[in-house]
């Protein structure tokens, strides 16, 4: 797969669950710099769905509902994910990552490398 292609040793890297919500039916891992969603709710999509991942910017690599895979194309591949910063999760460079979720799908995202992503600093 090409995701992962170019990662060395990418099944000997460890798996970190991000999140699990046994209510929605939402799982997150997160594999090296790779971050997989998970919504197996038959019936629900989710808008602005939050769950904490590392801090950063994401791309979206590949998604289930693309019509290349038989989905709908509700997913805007082009779309570029930020965290949002909370105070409370910062000690642990965690932030809440904002996602679609469509019912019975998944999402691959990749976290950009931190330089690749630093903000701007604003003067006061």
């Amino acid at each position: 797969m090409h995701l992962i292609g170019g990662i060395n040793n990418f099944q000997a890297l460890p798996i970190r669950k991000l999140w699990d919500k046994d209510d929605d039916q939402v799982l997150a891992f997160m594999r090296g710099n790779l971050v997989m969603v998970f919504n197996f709710n038959p019936v629900k999509s989710f808008a602005d769905y939050g769950l904490l991942a590392p801090e950063g910017e994401y791309d979206g690599v590949m998604d289930s509902d693309s019509e290349r895979y038989g989905g709908f194309g509700n997913i805007d591949e082009a779309v570029k994910h930020l965290t949002q910063h909370d105070e409370l999760y910062a000690a642990s460079h965690l932030g809440w990552l904002k996602l679609y979720l469509p019912a019975r799908s998944v999402q691959v995202l990749r976290l950009r490398p931190a330089s690749a992503h630093r903000p701007t600093k604003h003067k006061k």
